[in-house]
């Protein structure tokens, strides 16, 4: 009986172990949307917005200038191709 108790007390403290360790495994991954978006305002149709690969892409159609950022708070703009160069 004294080997029963002590093995459900491993199993118990193993049981525990293993879900502190999925707890902390787990992170908070939820992204910031926004709650509404307006449908109805108007449409710049001289821009077409891409994303690939965390990076945003602004093309100007009108003028064909290509420019490029990171998808970050802090990272600026920069010009990827101009008919210009």
């Amino acid at each position: 009986m004294k080997w029963l108790s002590i093995s459900i007390s491993v199993m118990g403290l193993c049981i525990l172990l293993s879900a502190w360790i999925l707890s902390n495994a787990i992170h908070d991954t939820r992204t910031v949307f926004p709650g509404s978006i307006n449908v109805n305002e108007g449409v710049h149709e001289e821009y077409e917005l891409l994303i690939n690969n965390h990076t945003l892409y602004l093309i100007e159609k009108s003028t064909g200038q290509i420019f490029k950022k990171l998808d970050e708070p802090n990272a600026k703009w920069e010009l990827v191709k101009s008919h210009l160069q």
